[in-house]
């Protein structure tokens, strides 16, 4: 889950945060921002990039603290088991964007192992999880660089584009999923060719819309949705009584509309 603090908590699920992310690549691209791969693939795969926490989400549990868990506070266990049916969901649909979604996980937990604040059993998972996601990257992309369709999109300049375009739309939308979205730039994202890169702006209008500049859309004005959960508490005496209100809790569907600035269309 994501977990904001508000009404008194409101839940995102990761599923949900994977859907928004899908809906920004959907409207991705213009005669400077072009994507390096095939819309849809790109779009199925952004949306369904963490839909290994389907599972998981039926059944939340609290944390130590009696709140519920955060997407940051998983087990390294069912982390690395979620990031698995992750990336088989997303290769049940498309091999090619389960490369990505492998390649994505395997980025995110080198970080993590580079960085040793996990226990060293934990670490050692994480490297072998790591080990075996570069093995089976390899393994994969030389097997579509043998078919037609996949085979442009396994240039490596066209596949490390198409992989930063998955961890921009991911970037964004955590940001959407934030207590409140504030300024913030992004760097390295893909432009007009797979091997430039640009820095885009994320920024709130006067009136309560959302730009970004450049402007990366297609179109000047179009919205975005995202479900949330209110809970009616912060704590919950255990995982039962969490899953009880989670049940029952009302939803709210938040719309982002964007619109591009003046002189930017």
């Amino acid at each position: 889950m994501i977990r904001r603090r508000d009404n008194p908590t409101t839940l995102i699920t990761q599923t949900a945060h994977g859907w928004l992310a899908g809906q920004l690549a959907a409207h991705w691209g213009n005669d400077r921002f072009r994507l390096p791969i095939d819309p849809h693939e790109m779009m199925l795969t952004a949306a369904n990039h963490d839909q290994g926490w389907w599972q998981w989400e039926q059944q939340p549990t609290v944390n130590a603290h009696h709140r519920p868990t955060d997407f940051l506070e998983m087990p390294v266990d069912d982390h690395l088991a979620i990031w698995r049916r992750s990336i088989a969901c997303v290769e049940s649909q498309t091999r090619y964007g389960a490369l990505l979604v492998s390649r994505h996980a395997r980025f995110l937990n080198e970080r993590r192992v580079a960085a040793r604040r996990d226990t060293h059993p934990d670490w050692e998972k994480l490297t072998a999880f790591c080990t075996e996601q570069r093995e089976w990257e390899s393994a994969r992309l030389d097997e579509l660089w043998q078919t037609a369709f996949f085979a442009p999109f396994c240039e490596p300049v066209r596949y490390d584009a198409a992989f930063r375009l998955l961890q921009v739309f991911d970037w964004l939308s955590l940001l959407l999923c934030m207590d409140a979205v504030s300024e913030s730039a992004v760097a390295d994202v893909p432009g007009q060719s797979p091997d430039e890169r640009v820095s885009i702006t994320l920024k709130p209008l006067a009136d309560g819309a959302l730009t970004v500049s450049p402007w990366v859309f297609g179109e000047p004005e179009f919205s975005v949705v995202l479900e949330t959960r209110q809970l009616p508490a912060e704590t919950f005496a255990d995982d039962g009584d969490l899953q009880a209100a989670w049940r029952v809790a009302p939803r709210d569907l938040r719309v982002f509309a964007f619109r591009a600035e003046r002189g930017e269309k």
